[in-house]
């Protein structure tokens, strides 16, 4: 991943890779339950890419600088809202803080 900055708290490309979840008894990927985290990740001057992980479920990943630092189930986290109350989205949030 590149580096916006050169501080200790650096803003950088955060890349949420995510399988497909079944919701309704259908399998798709969705991104309802990534909208929480990709607002506190953008609220705090990071860039979110997006990307679907093929021929996975229910895995959720966040790399940041070419390395993985996260990794759990996406169903782990709250559906939409704004992830100010998600304690999941939190905790995501602190480790890519401790990852800069």
């Amino acid at each position: 991943m590149v580096c916006i900055s050169s501080s200790m708290n650096d803003n950088v490309v955060v890349t949420i890779k995510y399988g497909a979840y079944e919701a309704c008894g259908i399998v798709i990927y969705r991104t309802h339950r990534l909208e929480g985290l990709q607002n506190l990740l953008e609220s705090e001057g990071h860039s979110v890419i997006l990307s679907e992980i093929p021929y996975v479920r229910d895995i959720m990943e966040i790399w940041v600088r070419g390395e993985m630092i996260y990794r759990s189930e996406i169903t782990e986290l709250q559906f939409g809202g704004d992830g100010i109350l998600d304690k999941k989205a939190n905790e995501i949030v602190q480790r890519i803080r401790e990852a800069c």
